[in-house]
């Protein structure tokens, strides 16, 4: 029986092994695009900072109550939330 019961613990513990690798991979292939458009009401910004890929986010009105995040990789973009980031 020692032998048994050895394999079955190796098996649960692949089985468990396998389960919480998944949803790291499904993470990945799920990442959020970097297009998101700058909300017409963004009154002022504050920079989250940029990845090596381009892609910069922001928060768009962080101090209201109508906040909302923005990612993106368009030069345009960024050069306008980053003007947001500066106005007090």
């Amino acid at each position: 029986m020692p032998i048994r019961r050895r394999r079955l613990s190796t098996l649960i513990l692949s089985v468990l092994l396998l389960a919480t690798l998944q949803p790291a991979h499904h993470a990945q292939s799920q990442a959020k695009a970097c297009n998101d458009p700058i909300p017409k009401d963004c009154a002022k910004a504050r920079s989250l900072g940029e990845d090596s890929k381009g892609c910069a986010c922001f928060v768009c009105n962080p101090d209201g109550p109508n906040r909302s995040g923005v990612c993106t990789n368009l030069d345009v973009d960024k050069k306008t939330l980053y003007k947001l980031c500066e106005t007090k």
